[in-house]
C-alpha cells in the first residue's frame, strides 16, 4: 500500500512540473513569479483553466529597462484562452466602458512595442463574435418556415441537399421532376440557381433553400415505366403527366393503405393484367359459399382496402379474360377492384371493354360498377363506369 501512494505521489510531482514548463512556454523571460516586469492579461469574459480571472506574468528584464512580451496564448496551455463563440481579435491597452458598450484602442504589437519596468501594463482581451454562415433547407407550412435540416457553409459556397434532408418529412413526399429526385426553390418561389454562392459577409447569414411537398407516401409517375414501377411499390402513386400505356398490361394487385392519386391526368391504352394461379379468399355471390383460395379477381387495384382512388381517367382499358386453371371455383371481374373495404373513390372516370374467353365451365362474375362488392365504409362519389363487353 505504502508503494502505491509513493508512486501515485512522484506521478503528481511529475504532472505539476509538466505543467509549469507549459505555462512558463518557451521564452525563457515570462515566468509566473513575481520577479520583472509585470503585466495582466484581463480576459473581457473568457476562459482560461475555468476561471475568468485575468493571467498575469513576469517578464525578466536584467539589466533592461523595458522589453518585448510574448502573446499568453502562445505561453499557456494548448486548450488556451477560450470565449465560446467568439474569437480573440487582439489585446488592447485601453479600455473604455463595460460589456457590450466597451471600446477598445491602442492595440499592442506583440513584435515592437515593450513593456517598461517603470509602468504598470494591463492589456485587456478584445473578443469579436463568430460569424456563421448557414444554408438551411425548409418548406412552408402555411406562413411558418419550418427547417428541416441546416448545413455549415463558408463564403462563396454553393448549396448541397448532401445529408438529403429534403426526404425526412415524414409522411410528405417531396416533389421534383423525371430527371431529379427533388427540385430546390428561393424564399420568392424561383428555381433554385445551382451556381449561387454563398454571399458570407460580417453578420450571421442563414441561405433558406426551399421544397414542395405533397402529403403522403408517393412515387412520383411522369410516364409508363414509371407507372409500372409503381404498381409493385409500396408506395402511393401521384400522377404527374397524361400516361400512354403503349397497350401494356397494368395491375396493382392488393391496393392496401395507399393513394393513387390521379391530379385530373389520364392513364390509356392498357390492358388489366392478372395472374390466373394468384387465387384469393372470396364468397360466392350465388349462394354465399366460401371459396376459400380457389377464386380468381380481375381488376386494376384487385382488392382495395383502406385506400384512395381519386382524380383520374382510365381511358380504353381492355380485358382478356381466358384462364385454364381447373382448380377455379368462381372467377370475378370488376374495372377498378372486386372488392373495397373501407375505401374513397372520388372523380374517377373508367372506360373499357372486356373479353370472355375460356374458363372452362365457369361463368365469370362481370361488374360493369368500378366496384363489386363494397362494404358500408366505402365511399364513391363524383365517378363513371362504362364497363362493356366486346
Amino acid at each position: 500500500m505504502k508503494l502505491k501512494k509513493f508512486t501515485i505521489c512522484i506521478l503528481l510531482i511529475t504532472l505539476a512540473f509538466t505543467f509549469s514548463l507549459i505555462a512558463v512556454g518557451c521564452e525563457d523571460n515570462a515566468d509566473t513569479n513575481a520577479d520583472g516586469i509585470k503585466v495582466v492579461f484581463e480576459l473581457e469574459g473568457g476562459i482560461y483553466q475555468n476561471s475568468k480571472l485575468p493571467i498575469e506574468y513576469y517578464f525578466k528584464v536584467g539589466d533592461k529597462t523595458e522589453t518585448l512580451i510574448v502573446d499568453p496564448t502562445l505561453l499557456i496551455s494548448a486548450e488556451g484562452v477560450v470565449n465560446y463563440g467568439y474569437d480573440l481579435e487582439g489585446w488592447y491597452k485601453t479600455k473604455t466602458g463595460e460589456g457590450e458598450n466597451a471600446v477598445y484602442s491602442d492595440k499592442w504589437n506583440f513584435e515592437l512595442d515593450k513593456a517598461s519596468a517603470s509602468a504598470p501594463l494591463t492589456l485587456y482581451a478584445h473578443w469579436v463574435k463568430k460569424v456563421v454562415f448557414t444554408y438551411s433547407v425548409c418548406y412552408k407550412d402555411g406562413d411558418e418556415v419550418k427547417v428541416l435540416g441546416t448545413y455549415n457553409a463558408v463564403e462563396g459556397s454553393t448549396f448541397d441537399d448532401r445529408s438529403n434532408y429534403a426526404t425526412k418529412r415524414t409522411g410528405y413526399t417531396a416533389l421534383g421532376s423525371k430527371d431529379v429526385e427533388v427540385l430546390y426553390y428561393d424564399e420568392s418561389g424561383n428555381l433554385w440557381d445551382e451556381n449561387f454562392k454563398h454571399p458570407g459577409g460580417d453578420k450571421d447569414v442563414d441561405i433558406k433553400v426551399f421544397v414542395n411537398y405533397v402529403e403522403g407516401v408517393f412515387k412520383l409517375v411522369y410516364d409508363k415505366d414509371d407507372l409500372l414501377a409503381a404498381s409493385v411499390s409500396t408506395k402511393g402513386v401521384y400522377l404527374m403527366n397524361d400516361i400512354d400505356m403503349e397497350s401494356s398490361s397494368l395491375n396493382f394487385a392488393n391496393f392496401t393503405r395507399k393513394e393513387f392519386a390521379g391530379n385530373g391526368f389520364t392513364v390509356s391504352n392498357f390492358t388489366i393484367g392478372y395472374d390466373e394461379k394468384n387465387m384469393t379468399n372470396l364468397t360466392d355471390p350465388a349462394d354465399g359459399t366460401e371459396l376459400a383460395q380457389s377464386a380468381l379477381a380481375v381488376s386494376l387495384f384487385s382488392n382495395l382496402d383502406r385506400s384512395t382512388v381519386k382524380d383520374v381517367t382510365f381511358e380504353n382499358v381492355a380485358v382478356n379474360l381466358t384462364t385454364a386453371n381447373t382448380r377455379l371455383k368462381a372467377v370475378f371481374l370488376a374495372p377498378l377492384g372486386v372488392t373495397a373495404v373501407n375505401s374513397t373513390i372520388s372523380n374517377v372516370t373508367f372506360t373499357g371493354t372486356y373479353v370472355l374467353g375460356s374458363t372452362l365451365d365457369l361463368v365469370p362474375v362481370v361488374s360493369t360498377d368500378l366496384i363489386y362488392a363494397v362494404d358500408g365504409q366505402t365511399q364513391i362519389e363524383n365517378s363513371v363506369c362504362n364497363f362493356t363487353q366486346g
